[in-house]
């Protein structure tokens, strides 16, 4: 298996402008965000605060390798798909499809055996999943 610094080096290839000794802030975030990891996770407090002290919209090779350092393994899991649902924007397009699918359905009634229940508007339908990576 490859060392840390290795494949640190391989991220940051992979991440930066062609051409150019940087990263863009968006592709990072954007990177990470299509594995199903929000904003405002906490585990991406670190990242976003190093983010924010950057003026830049994009940062360098060490501020990179700085960020990188401190946030090691959610990067590395984004960047190599190592989250326990690997291919997450697959897996996100299934359960729109399921949603539409379930969605269209109107038969039945708002359960009333419950009083808070009863008042539920019967056309908010909603889907929420987290798996054990958040």
């Amino acid at each position: 298996m490859e060392d840390r610094p290795e494949i640190q080096k391989r991220i940051y290839l992979n991440l930066k402008i062609e051409g150019e000794e940087a990263v863009l802030k968006k592709d990072l975030m954007k990177q990470i965000s299509k594995n199903g990891i929000l904003n405002d996770d906490p585990r991406l407090k670190d990242i976003i605060h190093q983010l924010e002290l950057i003026e830049d919209y994009k940062f360098t090779k060490e501020e990179f390798f700085k960020i990188m350092e401190s946030n090691y393994d959610i990067i590395f899991k984004s960047m190599s798909e190592q989250f326990v649902i690997p291919e997450f924007e697959k897996v996100k397009g299934q359960i729109k499809d399921l949603y539409n699918l379930c969605n269209k359905n109107k038969s039945g009634k708002v359960a009333d055996y419950i009083p808070e229940l009863a008042t539920a508007d019967p056309n908010h339908f909603g889907v929420s999943i987290c798996s054990v990576d958040g």
